[in-house]
């Protein structure tokens, strides 16, 4: 569980990330000493630390398929640790096009994954009828 901000410790908690090919395949921390590898290790103990220092709440009002509002309250501190990570290293990496083209990507597989669901489900509930 991701602690408030607030309650989070008022020392810094230094880590670095390695990736292979794009995938996150170990986590040093630096306040310990710690190694950490394999993936369900590694995300676990990401989201440890970083729910300990406040890290992962997200709080949101999306917009779904069917054209109504939806509040939504998720808590991920391994994944925001290791996409901000990852999008410094794409920082690094890629040119501004190539970073332009990536996030036109994104949201157009979002979209066709949203589509496919909700049609998954409609045509479901079709074959009841």
């Amino acid at each position: 569980r991701a602690s408030s901000p607030q309650e989070a410790p008022d020392k810094t908690t230094r880590i670095s990330i390695e990736f292979e090919k794009g995938d996150p395949v170990k986590v040093k921390n630096h306040s310990d000493g710690s190694e950490i590898t394999g993936p369900l290790e590694l995300f676990q103990y990401l989201n440890e630390i970083g729910g300990t220092n406040g890290i992962g709440r997200l709080d949101m009002v999306e917009s779904r398929y069917i054209g109504m509002k939806s509040r939504a309250c998720y808590e991920t501190p391994a994944a925001n640790i290791i996409k901000a990570a990852h999008r410094d290293l794409e920082g690094i990496c890629m040119d501004r096009v190539v970073m332009k083209y990536r996030d036109s990507l994104i949201e157009e597989y979002s979209d066709q994954n949203i589509q496919w669901i909700w049609s998954l489900r409609t045509s479901n509930f079709n074959k009841r009828q």
